[in-house]
């Protein structure tokens, strides 16, 4: 199972129509990530012109669900938040649902570990069609490592913070976005254009 961030798992569900997926996260973390994933696909979705993202909550009968994905185009996505209480009977109902639903939205069950294991051994069709996309959520894919991009920065023009902010300060800074940038990451943004 390899660890993507929301962005980049945005991206891969936009990029394969009709393909399903499975996200494993912590199960207090399945209706945060869910509401990352929305946003992050709505973004994407509008880039591209075509489809809408739909979440499915647990409301739904099982029978309720699939009759609502099969009304979705190939362009749709369909997030389905599943803890581990209540995914049997929806994963049982896609497995037995699978070839309806092919070529359908695209979709993404967002679930805990244990969620996986009953979603595997209880809909094994199903398994066999998502199986090789299932994802972990890695909360610091995609986020800048401050203090590591400020390293990189101090090595590479041979100066210190306090040097660059002196500089900036006194308006003898270069104008160059490599010092915009460190301004910014210092908290310092105010002094740009000084």
């Amino acid at each position: 199972m390899s660890a993507l961030g929301v962005a980049e798992l945005a991206d891969r569900t936009l990029l394969e129509p009709g393909g399903w997926s499975v996200v494993v996260v912590e199960e207090a973390r399945i209706d945060a990530t869910t509401r990352m994933l929305e946003e992050e696909l709505i973004f994407g979705i509008e880039e591209e012109g075509v489809g809408s993202v739909r979440v499915f909550s647990e409301r739904y009968t099982a029978p309720a669900l699939v009759e609502a994905l099969a009304c979705m185009t190939p362009e749709d996505v369909a997030l389905l938040p599943l803890s581990a209480d209540v995914i049997v009977p929806v994963s049982r109902a896609l497995d037995y649902e699978r070839a309806r639903l092919s070529g359908r939205p695209r979709g993404v069950i967002i679930t805990s570990e244990a969620g996986l294991r009953l979603l595997a051994a209880e809909a094994p069709s199903l398994w066999s069609w998502v199986g090789p996309r299932v994802w972990h959520i890695d909360p610091l894919a995609g986020q800048l490592d401050v203090e590591a991009r400020l390293s990189s920065l101090r090595q590479g023009r041979g100066l210190t913070d306090a040097e660059v902010l002196q500089r900036a300060e006194a308006g003898t800074l270069t104008l160059d976005p490599v010092f915009a940038e460190w301004l910014v990451l210092l908290g310092r943004g105010e002094l740009l254009g000084r």
